[in-house]
């Protein structure tokens, strides 16, 4: 089930960007779409062993740090009401 609710972040933070987020950079347009995808799931509560989990069968890797780390920052932003698409795209998927 949690996968399934993974996949189905991963397949709208994709679309909405429009490039392939688990891109092996640190370029900020690719970090940031890939901060979505965990604060999407960490609100969902899933716990950061299962969004490495599925992120590896992705063939990506991600530390407990990094997706800590996005999740803050892309709180931080809504909380302060200064991306109203970035909020939109959030409402749209949960």
């Amino acid at each position: 089930m949690k996968r399934n609710k993974f996949n189905r972040y991963f397949d709208a933070v994709s679309d909405a960007f429009g490039f392939d987020i688990l891109t092996d950079t640190r370029k900020r347009k690719y970090s940031d779409a890939r901060f979505v995808l965990y604060y999407l799931c960490r609100e969902d509560k899933m716990r950061l062993e299962e969004i490495q989990e599925f992120l590896q069968e992705k063939g990506y890797q991600a530390s407990h740090t990094i997706i800590v780390h996005g999740h803050r920052n892309i709180s931080a932003i809504l909380d302060s009401g200064r991306d109203e698409d970035l909020q939109q795209l959030i409402d749209s998927v949960l």
